[in-house]
């Protein structure tokens, strides 16, 4: 796509959201439930924006991987409790409070798939080693999910706004540790760039 300081629309991913995307790198989801951006010719490693995510159940033990976890809160300190103490992922570097962008602050921690996760399905490439994690219940009919050697750098934080707290994402995924210090390195011009709108509408119920 071509490099540029870009603004989401009203009907886009997190409206009013400031975004500066240099050269090099590829978007294949820009639309109100995610964005999607990928270094030129490296599809498999993603910066990844979210809002207003859903815990999901992580393995199908019981044919339920991938449900909406209603008994886990959505906002930022519950969803990290939960990460933190699921026992199918492991934690690669532990949550840190951390400033993004336009002093967006909220904590960050980096997790890969444990020994116990047991996805049981074909569409995990590495089956059984995969675990859910999240979904939009508002704007996805799939979840975000890793497998094998996989790792995800979460960044969550509560964008506060007068008609309501929203939580916000910062995802980077790599297949493996390795690969995911070059895309955080290569991404740290975007995610210093984030400017979240000084107000939120939300459109879409209109």
């Amino acid at each position: 796509m071509p490099a540029g300081t870009y603004v989401t629309g009203s009907t886009g991913f997190f409206p009013g959201l400031g975004i500066t995307i240099p050269d090099g790198w590829t978007a294949t989801e820009s639309d109100a439930g995610e964005i999607s951006l990928h270094p030129l010719n490296r599809p498999n490693e993603s910066l990844l924006l979210w809002k207003d995510l859903a815990a999901v159940v992580t393995n199908n033990r019981e044919q339920t991987v991938g449900d909406v976890r209603d008994d886990i809160g959505r906002t930022s300190d519950a969803l990290l409790e939960w990460l933190t103490t699921t026992t199918d992922f492991t934690i690669l570097a532990q949550p840190e409070q951390v400033t993004v962008g336009d002093s967006i602050k909220g904590t960050q921690l980096t997790l890969g798939v444990s020994g116990t996760a047991n996805f049981a399905m074909d569409e995990c490439p590495d089956n059984p080693k995969c675990a859910a994690i999240f979904t939009d219940p508002r704007h996805w009919e799939s979840v975000y999910a890793i497998g094998g050697d996989e790792v995800a750098r979460i960044f969550i934080a509560t964008a506060a706004f007068p008609d309501g707290d929203h939580t916000f994402f910062v995802t980077l995924d790599a297949p493996s540790q390795e690969e995911l210090v070059k895309l955080a390195a290569e991404s740290e011009l975007i995610i210093e760039s984030l400017r979240l709108p000084a107000s939120y509408a939300d459109t879409e119920s209109r």
